[in-house]
């Protein structure tokens, strides 16, 4: 059975603090174990120098949080149910 995941929380990827570092681990282990994984980062109040959307490892980021602090609201959601 092939799994596919996304997480989506309002925690910077793939560099950050602690709670990143948590994620980053998740994605590490699923890398290794072949599972599918994305990452969508839907709010965050810190300011990141993190790339708006890459790759860690196997697993694709996209980070939309900018569309809400724009006040994009239903870009937010479109590109939110995209990914």
């Amino acid at each position: 059975m092939e799994l596919n995941i996304v997480m989506a929380s309002g925690v910077v990827f793939p560099y950050g603090l602690a709670t990143t570092k948590r994620r980053r681990y998740m994605v590490d282990y699923m890398n290794v174990q072949g599972v599918e994984c994305h990452v969508l980062v839907l709010r965050h109040q810190v300011k990141s120098q993190n790339p708006l959307k890459g790759m860690y490892g196997d697993c694709d980021y996209i980070d939309i949080s900018y569309l809400l602090n724009e006040g994009k609201i239903f870009q937010y959601y479109h590109q939110g149910k995209i990914f």
